[in-house]
């Protein structure tokens, strides 16, 4: 599936972008569908605890995170698919579902992985489903893994 010129950029500078590996339809559409329901899920409850305010019927999910961010209600660990370091308690928000499994485990990026380490491929428990806030939101006084901008 790779090629050798892919192969070696990839051993050189350890990283490696391929394209339209994932199916908008089977794969990706339906991880879109579960995230923005589970937000949805979890603003409810925001707002009912006077956290924040309602957004507004026609705010999109991004929409809908920013303001979350903004009013300072944390949606990292409701949407995570791994439990945290620290702090771990009996009503502990986690999320996993058969959507994020096969999205994690789905066979063209399984592929592509076996290609660049060879056919043993562990999954590493601290895996993430990681939405950040946009760049120009983030607050100086946040550092964290999940918040932190990327580069």
């Amino acid at each position: 599936m790779l090629t050798q010129n892919q192969i070696v950029f990839f051993n050189s500078n350890g990283f490696l972008v391929v394209e339209d590996v994932l199916d908008q339809a089977t794969v990706l559409d339906p991880v879109r569908t579960e995230y923005a329901a589970l937000l949805d899920t979890v603003i409810i409850t925001w707002v009912a605890q006077g956290q924040m305010q309602a957004p507004a019927a026609s705010d999109s999910f991004y929409d809908k995170l920013k303001l979350a961010y903004q009013a300072g209600c944390d949606w990292f660990q409701s949407m995570d698919i791994s439990m945290p370091g620290n702090e771990i308690k009996s009503d502990t928000p986690m999320h996993f579902s058969k959507i994020t499994f096969n999205f994690l485990t789905c066979p063209e990026v399984l592929d592509i992985v076996k290609g660049l380490i060879g056919p043993e491929i562990t999954s590493n428990p601290i895996q993430h489903v990681r939405l950040k806030p946009p760049v120009p939101d983030l607050s100086a006084s946040k550092v964290r893994a999940h918040i932190a901008r990327t580069n």
